[in-house]
């Protein structure tokens, strides 16, 4: 998994390339883009379990 930082370091999303997916995570929301074989994407939004 690659990880992709700003100027300041912060993390911004996480790479599988192995997948093809990005992984964005702000807070207890998580939105994953999947790349198909086909050029085509998916996005997924979910919540963290057990967030307060």
């Amino acid at each position: 998994m690659n990880e992709v930082r700003n100027l300041d370091g912060k993390l911004v999303c996480s790479i599988r390339s192995d997948v093809g997916i990005v992984e964005i995570v702000k807070k207890d929301c998580v939105t994953l883009i999947q790349l198909g074989s086909d050029g085509t994407m998916k996005v997924t939004h979910t919540r963290k379990t057990g967030a307060v």
